[in-house]
């Protein structure tokens, strides 16, 4: 109905035992609907959170609009100093941004999408000029196919050292 989705939220949590969800206690909420750059209504499906190594700043894959927005914390890994940077579109390689992923040093980017007929799924490459910066210097480098394996592909990451690649598929049954 366009009237709703407009508290599109990130929320940080913190762990007394590392990596130990039982220990989670709710810290800081970050709203990442921004209606001035968002519209109202359901013009923003957030899919996926990803920061860069040391945390100063916040990736969001975007299913709705194929835009990956970006984010300046100043405070690393605390969302509330979150202010958002811009917008970066990937329509012109996806229809259905699902999933984004950096290596190490973020002079690479991976998205995963689905294509208009939601029977083409890819991953595409780009090469970012400065790490993890995405206002300016990046290059599409690659598309590739995985649509004989997936029938919805909705995330990519990788190992520490980029040798393997992992992706999800959310198959109807």
């Amino acid at each position: 109905d366009g009237a709703g989705q407009q508290s599109d939220n990130v929320y940080e949590y913190v762990l007394t035992t590392a990596y130990d969800i039982s220990t989670a206690t709710l810290n800081n909420t970050k709203t990442v609907h921004v209606v001035a750059t968002h519209g109202g209504g359901d013009k923003l499906i957030p899919t996926q959170v990803v920061f860069n190594n040391d945390g100063t700043k916040m990736f969001i894959a975007d299913h709705a609009s194929d835009n990956i927005d970006y984010w300046s914390l100043t405070t690393a890994f605390d969302v509330s100093t979150a202010s958002l940077d811009g917008r970066y579109d990937v329509s012109g390689q996806e229809v259905r941004l699902t999933s984004v992923a950096f290596n190490n040093d973020g002079t690479r980017m991976i998205i995963a999408g689905v294509g208009a007929d939601q029977a083409t799924h890819h991953l595409n490459e780009y090469s970012l000029d400065t790490a993890f910066d995405l206002s300016s210097g990046v290059t599409h480098l690659n598309t590739e196919d995985l649509s004989s394996l997936h029938s919805y592909i909705t995330g990519v990451t990788f190992n520490h050292d980029g040798t393997k690649m992992y992706t999800i598929d959310a198959a109807t049954d």
